[in-house]
């Protein structure tokens, strides 16, 4: 159960990822490298808010950081395939 209390935290990186890719929409070509910044912040102070938030919930804490390192490697995962076929299907490269 610990395992999946710190995978839950793949909604919220989730929901992270696509507010700031909203928001690079908005934003001009000078500052291209602005959401990359974005993401690598939102994402550790969201690790750390979900951690030192959960830690005194859970039993095993070798299991709850395992699910929030598998959730960080999915959301990972998903949001390089997500931005490949974005910037192709918007012909970026």
């Amino acid at each position: 159960m610990d395992f999946l209390t710190g995978f839950g935290i793949t909604l919220l990186l989730s929901m992270a990822f696509a507010i700031i890719i909203l928001v690079s929409k908005l934003l001009p070509k000078e500052f291209a490298l602005l959401p990359i910044y974005g993401m690598i912040a939102v994402d550790g102070a969201c690790a750390a808010v979900w951690y030192y938030g959960m830690l005194d919930l859970v039993e095993n804490v070798r299991a709850f950081k395992v699910g929030i390192s598998c959730s960080f490697m999915f959301t990972s995962f998903a949001k390089a395939i997500f931005l490949v076929i974005y910037t192709q299907k918007r012909e970026l490269v």
